[in-house]
């Protein structure tokens, strides 16, 4: 994701940006809709991707010399630039803090906590990226407070209780939160319902001219509990939030319906994506679950 955010950041201000991955596939941890939408207005904004392992990088002078092998035909090239960036995540910065002594375990990917983000050492908690998974800024400010409560406050708050969204800020962003299509199908089969609304017969979204996305929203089977939500498309982090809320306040897809949206705003697309599954519950109309059920085939 922050190869693709400072990619076409540069490529906007007038940089030529070539995108290296194994796949030739970008942020294969989203919605796969999703990312083929960014990818697609990246391209057509002047970006390259290409589908190949870097095998080595060389200072030539004030160019960096860069050695590919080509995933799908093993053959060996060379690309030459002026800067490269080098998109693979964080490493832990642990080294030299006297861990092992004060009784704290860790790894390559850094402290080990539990729930609690208490460490080994029963006196010593752990926040941010040194030893979360979800390695978001507005995730090391929430943590934060956590440990707060549970170190000073002698509360017992659990990291897994949290409902945690992410972001892309690319153009258009991808937003996420709950679980991903794949996580719901690995975990409850088929026995969950899916509804999308394209954001071009959204009237704001037609207006200001961002039509290009949409939302996908996850419901369990024989209930309207939320599973999970990704947002494609201007402003997809601001409108997330909406669907966040409801996850932590427990509240269904159709009450998210029945919420008055002011009019013309783009959190309508929140509020018609969960008004899609009006007629999945079991106490409904069968002809209204049928009438929806060919209409998302179709």
């Amino acid at each position: 994701p922050i190869g693709c955010e400072l990619g076409q950041a540069f490529a906007r201000f007038g940089s030529h940006v070539d995108i290296f991955s194994r796949s030739g596939i970008v942020m294969n941890k989203e919605d796969r809709e999703a990312a083929d939408i960014v990818q697609k207005r990246m391209t057509e904004e002047g970006v390259n991707f290409f589908a190949a392992k870097v095998l080595s990088a060389e200072q030539k002078g004030n160019e960096i010399q860069v050695t590919f092998t080509n995933s799908k035909t093993n053959e060996s090239f060379n690309k030459t630039y002026d800067e490269v960036l080098l998109s693979a995540g964080r490493v832990p910065n642990v080294e030299g803090l006297g861990l092992k002594e004060a009784g704290i375990d860790f790894n390559a990917k850094g402290v080990i906590v539990n729930d609690n983000l208490q460490t080994s050492n029963p006196n010593v908690f752990a926040t941010g990226d040194v030893c979360l998974k979800e390695q978001f800024t507005h995730m090391s400010g929430t943590s934060a407070v956590l440990v707060t409560d549970n170190a000073l406050k002698g509360m017992n708050r659990k990291y897994s209780d949290f409902v945690i969204p992410r972001v892309t800020f690319t153009e258009p962003e991808v937003a996420h939160v709950g679980l991903s299509e794949a996580e719901i199908k690995q975990k409850f089969g088929d026995k969950f319902h899916q509804f999308k609304r394209n954001f071009n017969i959204v009237d704001r979204n037609i207006t200001d001219g961002y039509t290009d996305g949409f939302c996908k929203m996850f419901t369990k089977k024989d209930s309207d509990e939320i599973l999970g939500c990704t947002i494609v498309g201007h402003q997809a982090g601001e409108m997330i939030a909406m669907v966040t809320t409801a996850m932590v306040g427990k509240v269904g897809a159709l009450k998210v319906a029945s919420i008055i949206s002011p009019y013309p705003t783009m959190h309508e697309n929140v509020k018609f994506t969960a008004a899609g599954f009006r007629g999945t519950l079991p106490n409904e109309k069968p002809k209204w679950t049928a009438k929806l059920e060919k209409e998302r085939k179709e």
